[in-house]
């Protein structure tokens, strides 16, 4: 079958009459009640319904599972990998062509036990080497705050001093990936409408997983389980105290509150993190890695910029600040405002349903799935509009007011003077 020039081929799904299925939320409803059931050992549930609705329509048709419902790659765990080479022994030669020169290994889908474990070790990995170089980081803020406005400064801005160690080594990574992810994407078809453009995310699926394309997903997956956990260590505090306080009165004996480095744009920030850890996962378990890919870069290319501004402001350096906030936004329209919605979500309703169309998915797993994915990506639009808002806000206090204030950490602005040597601040809203 050939779609926009391109020829596409036809998988093993049986042909399924779905016109009779539900609407799609209420099948989605459905899979999580039998997700659920099952979790809790009580698969016939419908049978318990009352008034004969286990046979309505609605409730009587199951979605099959990915492992049946959706036609995947098969990935070669490391004993298949070792029997296919007659190898009897596990040396770090063998463990090191498998993770790094074999194709389509368990590593590239996340769901699998030896990702799983991978993925593990990446995060304490990233958390370990946060522990050796956020001080340093820190260091390089509170020198160049002091150099710039006195040591009077670093004493009155600590919660800036501990965000900026954070900032720039979130400046580091993602610059690294999106050097990497330049590298790695620079010849693949979905980013050269010259090889098919937008259509390549789908074609040939499922796809075969590259190592490169596995460790990218590894190490964005282990970044944003990081930067939710961050988020949390840096919005957060919790303190032990005693079960009677000083009044004599009753007390919880672990006291949780908010941190003063906690951002602005916190449940803002928590949804999208949230959202992007699930479409992780959920994009390598029905392998639209492609996808995936191409929202990872994104995001990383973005970010650079993000991280860029806020640096600067942390430090008060007004041109630098303006310079980076300008370049900032004028990339998030072109990434984040057109090219995620247009280009990587407009295909998935221009070209997903090829899956459901040539039998490479059941019809229904198709379309819960579709869904779930769909709607995590909708949300995370929204959310970059919303922060384009308030940019919007943040440029026109500094047009109006000449004043920097950066929303998405401070959500009522932030202290505009900048405290020197022999100076006390001053309160502003």
């Amino acid at each position: 079958m050939e779609v926009d020039g391109h020829q596409v081929s036809f998988g093993i799904m049986p042909v399924v009459d779905a016109s009779n299925a539900p609407p799609t939320p209420i099948l989605v409803i459905v899979y999580w009640v039998d997700v659920l059931a099952n979790i809790l050992f009580f698969p016939e549930w419908r049978n318990y319904l009352p008034f004969g609705l286990e046979s309505w329509n609605w409730i009587s048709h199951k979605t099959p599972p990915l492992v049946t419902g959706v036609m995947q790659r098969h990935l070669i765990s490391y004993a298949e990998y070792k029997e296919e080479r007659g190898l009897t022994e596990t040396t770090l030669e063998n463990l090191y062509d498998y993770a790094f020169n074999t194709h389509s290994t368990a590593l590239g889908k996340l769901t699998t036990p030896t990702a799983v474990a991978v993925l593990f070790v990446l995060v304490v990995i990233i958390r370990l080497v946060k522990m050796v170089l956020l001080p340093k980081f820190q260091r390089m803020g509170r020198l160049a705050g002091r150099k710039t406005h006195g040591a009077a400064w670093e004493a009155a801005n600590e919660q800036r001093i501990v965000k900026f160690g954070e900032y720039v080594f979130r400046l580091i990574y993602h610059s690294g990936l999106c050097v990497y992810g330049l590298s790695f994407f620079w010849d693949k078809g979905w980013w050269s409408w010259k090889d098919g453009g937008h259509i390549s995310l789908w074609s040939e699926y499922p796809h075969p997983v590259e190592p490169g394309m596995a460790w990218y997903y590894l190490t964005q997956a282990a970044y944003n389980v990081d930067a939710l956990v961050s988020l949390i260590v840096l919005s957060f505090y919790l303190k032990f105290q005693s079960p009677v306080s000083s009044e004599g009165k009753i007390q919880t004996p672990i006291k949780i509150g908010w941190a003063e480095t906690v951002r602005g744009d916190f449940q803002e920030m928590a949804i999208h993190h949230i959202a992007t850890n699930l479409l992780i996962v959920g994009s390598s378990s029905v392998q639209v890695i492609r996808v995936g890919s191409a929202v990872f870069f994104v995001h990383d290319f973005s970010d650079i910029l993000v991280d860029l501004s806020k640096l600067a402001n942390f430090l008060k350096w007004k041109t630098t600040t303006i310079f980076c906030f300008v370049s900032m936004v004028l990339v998030w329209i072109l990434f984040r405002l057109y090219l995620f919605p247009f280009y990587i979500i407009g295909t998935i309703f221009e070209y997903g349903y090829l899956l459901e169309l040539l039998r490479i998915a059941h019809p229904l797993t198709y379309r819960v799935h579709n869904f779930h994915i769909t709607s995590l990506l909708i949300l995370i639009a929204l959310l970059h509009l919303v922060w384009f808002m308030m940019f919007v806000r943040m440029g026109y206090l500094l047009v109006s007011k000449g004043e920097a204030h950066d929303l998405s950490e401070h959500k009522k602005g932030e202290k505009q003077n900048i405290v020197r040597d022999g100076e006390e601040s001053k309160k502003t809203s």
